[in-house]
């Protein structure tokens, strides 16, 4: 029989279709206590209120990408979209502000402008760093006259850039070894772009933006012509090893909460089985720890049953953490791209499947825990400390109330 053939006939008895219908079932507790950023179906940077669930898109092709979940962040850069203010130094450069459309629409982006100088040509921020944590970097920046740019962290870091083709928006590294490069397209000629790097200093350092006349870190300084220049908006630093939603700021560094998403009590109780069941969840992975994309968890468990990315820096996991049944899906994770999994539990009959993968099993005991579970958490952290929201988009959440079949699993996720 094929996979299609065996596609489950019953209902979940959850579905949360995120992406479809952009809103949160009435049943899920949200909270954030700031504002936070997200694209609209327009491809438009816009702000969501404070307590409001963010449901981003594909700025480009305004794809519905489902609910945003992330972490507490802050942007440690003043004046991310003002350039021409005096919390950035300028070398060779003029600032040019409120000249070009910025990816929020408003008429805030600037053109920074080369001189006549044979120089570097370049906008800097200072701020301090502590040795050994790590850091993102990134920027919006779009062709104008030079269709290059330059992004750099120096002083508390080992120099290391990377360079941007304003054209393509391919990045490639410039010189040192520049952790997790990126390259969004955000659409109407804007890249978001930047990269992570460790400081190994505690001391002031520097975030650098270059104007370039060939996209070459080696020729970096070079004779200005005095009117080519690049459009730059939304500079961020932020701590962390990969970048979240973007954080403006004015006078002063900014924080954005935290999201959480839950279900408990009878909003819960109405559609969980304790004794056995099927998670399914359709997200997107993107960073490096271990994500939390939904779990399961009775009170003060530390082994929530559930589905992780990234386990142990590969994979796509499912299970209970610490427990001797944990089962793998076996697909390996790669940033930015899109996952279904499905996983069944039963007493002793474990199953999961990504992305229409083989099967994986396993089984053992059915701890006592699973079957007192009383809450639902949606992208968030488990209530085991390692284990980190998801930091990006869930597109649906189903549940089965049974163990689906082997064929059923890899149906449902393909």
């Amino acid at each position: 029989m094929s996979i299609s053939q065996n596609f489950p006939t019953s209902s979940p008895s959850l579905s949360l279709d995120f992406a479809n219908v952009k809103k949160l079932d009435p049943r899920v507790t949200f909270a954030r206590a700031t504002t936070g950023a997200y694209f609209d179906a327009n491809g438009l940077l816009r702000t969501a209120s404070a307590n409001v669930a963010r449901f981003d898109h594909n700025p480009v092709t305004g794809e519905s990408l489902g609910l945003l979940v992330e972490e507490q962040r802050s942007n440690l850069l003043l004046r991310s979209e003002e350039f021409g203010n005096a919390a950035w130094s300028k070398s060779n450069v003029t600032v040019d502000s409120d000249v070009v459309v910025a990816p929020d629409g408003t008429l805030t982006g600037n053109k920074v402008v080369e001189n006549t100088t044979s120089a570097v040509h370049v906008v800097a921020q200072n701020l301090s760093v502590t040795s050994g944590t790590t850091y993102t970097v990134s920027g919006f920046i779009k062709k104008a006259e030079r269709g290059f740019a330059l992004i750099a962290l120096i002083n508390g870091f080992p120099t290391t850039s990377i360079q941007i083709n304003l054209t393509t928006g391919v990045v490639s590294t410039g010189t040192g070894t520049p952790l997790n490069a990126f390259s969004q397209d955000v659409g109407n000629g804007w890249f978001r772009v930047g990269f992570s790097l460790v400081a190994n200093s505690t001391t002031n350092a520097a975030a650098n933006f270059y104007t370039s006349n060939n996209g070459e870190w080696a020729t970096r300084i070079y004779l200005g012509d005095g009117y080519s220049g690049i459009f730059i908006w939304g500079a961020s630093l932020e701590q962390g090893a990969f970048p979240t939603s973007y954080i403006p700021t004015v006078a002063s560094q900014v924080t954005r909460s935290a999201d959480s998403a839950s279900m408990t009590g009878t909003n819960f109780s109405e559609w969980y089985r304790a004794d056995e069941g099927t998670l399914y969840a359709d997200y997107v992975a993107t960073q490096t720890n271990i994500g939390t994309v939904v779990s399961v968890a009775s009170t003060g468990n530390t082994n929530p049953l559930g589905i992780f990315e990234n386990w142990a820096g590969t994979n796509v996991r499912v299970g209970i953490p610490a427990v001797a049944f944990l089962d793998s899906s076996g697909v390996a994770i790669t940033a930015n791209t899109q996952y279904k999994t499905a996983f069944a539990i039963k007493s002793g009959d474990f199953a999961s499947s990504t992305n229409a993968s083989t099967v994986q099993t396993s089984s053992g005991d059915y701890p006592s825990y699973v079957n007192n579970a009383i809450s639902l958490t949606i992208g968030g952290p488990s209530s085991a400390g390692s284990f980190q929201y998801v930091n990006s988009t869930i597109k649906k959440l189903a549940y089965y109330p049974a163990r689906l079949t082997n064929e059923q699993l890899q149906a449902l996720t393909s």
